[in-house]
């Protein structure tokens, strides 16, 4: 969601198919939305910024500019637009998770890779809000230090 959106970047093919699993193609759905008119509370595990800064994982293709401008690009974002917007940071490593949206208490939408999984059932739609509060509570990085993990990423101090 929070993936650059930089049409004018000529990766090879490989890189761009890998951007497109990665959420830069069907997931990026934030570039179409303004985050003034709403809160957006994302739960993601650390190791995915981790695989973009040392360029390894989905971004092992990808060039190391680019890997830089995508971690820049999130860290500004996360800066700016927090409290609107919490990134939660968890460890993947501990903690597994499909990516999957909660549409308030009215629908899930699971990514099942090039494809969402629609599901509106009571039950369900509670049993993801509660997947996802739990990592939220297991958050390494609180969202208003984000921008700050990401630059230590980055090598700043």
């Amino acid at each position: 969601m929070l993936s650059l959106n930089d049409e004018l970047e000529h990766e090879t093919a490989k890189a761009k198919q890998a951007a497109d699993t990665r959420g830069g193609g069907v997931e990026n759905i934030l570039g179409e939305i303004s985050l003034d008119e709403m809160d957006v509370e994302i739960a993601m595990p650390i190791q995915t910024l981790q695989d973009v800064a040392a360029q390894s994982g989905l971004w092992r293709n990808v060039s190391a500019a680019r890997c830089r401008r995508q971690l820049e690009h999130m860290a500004r974002i996360c800066d700016e637009r927090y409290p609107a917007l919490r990134l939660h940071l968890y460890d993947g490593s501990t903690h597994f998770s499909a990516p999957f949206t909660v549409f308030g208490k009215q629908r899930v939408a699971l990514y099942i890779g090039e494809a969402y999984l629609v599901i509106t059932g009571q039950e369900q739609v509670r049993d993801f809000t509660q997947k996802f509060d739990r990592l939220v509570r297991k958050a390494l990085v609180s969202p208003d230090k984000v921008h700050l993990r990401i630059g230590e990423m980055l090598g700043r101090s």
